[in-house]
């Protein structure tokens, strides 16, 4: 560290000196050494050693998803509400889903990572078959290190330049460095959301819990009339199917009609002549 101090002093100080001798020609060359001294220094690597706490510390998000069928949505629902509030969790999300056969509760649950196997438990209590349970633990130990490193590195280059402000002898070598620490600031801010996010996700594990009751599909009117449609049409092919059938019987039907009726009509003819 002390060399990157010397560093910068050498470079700013025959700067300030130069631009107290000639101010128009060089006080723009002040400033830029100035903020190129500070982008040297920030990017060479730091002698810190990871202490041996933060070498053994694990940091791991826990997630899960179970899919299963219930005989009763609204018990279940109910039940998975009470374990919540066992557990001291939340819930994210809350959505109901209805298709023609099947009314579906997907419920987002988020739990103190420390009661997330309680509340798997309960929740897994009486349900005979999953349709989907996954559960898993994502190590994002590495990923974690990794951010604090950066937004510590960040933060100390940010001091350094705030340091060369006070020392800034001109109005074009404070823009130039303000500049620099707004670009700075706005890295660490968005790196400070990343840490924020996945230490909440670390504290906070996350389950997903989807349940389903199936039921009768009810016919509507339109569906009534193409069933009884279909089943009118299929007792005309069937009865022409019958007739098609017993056409010999029939024909035997209608020659006997016919020989009674000229018989009979034979019978009275004879009688109204006598």
């Amino acid at each position: 560290m002390r060399v990157k101090w010397v560093a910068v002093y050498l470079l700013i100080v025959p700067a300030v000196m130069g631009g107290c001798s000639s101010p128009e020609g060089l006080g723009e060359f002040a400033a830029t050494s100035a903020v190129n001294s500070m982008v040297a220094a920030k990017s060479q690597p730091t002698d810190e050693v990871p202490s041996a706490e933060a070498k053994s510390a694990r940091h791991v998000i826990r997630e899960g998803e179970l899919r299963f069928e219930t005989d009763d949505k609204t018990a279940t629902r109910t039940a998975i509400l009470g374990f919540v509030n066992v557990h001291q969790g939340y819930l994210a999300d809350d959505r109901e889903q209805r298709n023609s056969e099947v009314l579906e509760q997907t419920m987002t649950i988020r739990v103190p990572s420390a009661e997330f196997d309680g509340l798997l438990e309960d929740v897994s209590k009486g349900v005979s078959r999953f349709d989907k349970r996954e559960i898993q633990a994502i190590d994002v130990t590495e990923q974690y290190v990794d951010i604090e490193a950066r937004l510590k590195t960040k933060k100390e280059t940010e001091s350094r330049y705030r340091e060369l402000l006070k020392q800034a002898n001109s109005v074009e070598e404070i823009l130039k460095i303000e500049e620099q620490i707004d670009k700075l600031r706005a890295e660490i801010e968005s790196t400070e959301g990343r840490l924020r996010l996945m230490k909440d996700r670390e504290n906070y594990s996350t389950l997903r819990v989807s349940f389903y009751e199936t039921f009768a599909r009810s016919a509507g009117f339109w569906t009534r009339v193409r069933s009884n449609f279909s089943l009118g049409w299929t007792v005309v092919v069937e009865a022409t199917i019958a007739i098609v059938t017993l056409w010999p019987l029939l024909l035997l039907t209608m020659l006997g009609s016919l020989m009674v009726y000229w018989y009979n009509r034979k019978t009275s003819v004879r009688k109204a002549t006598v």
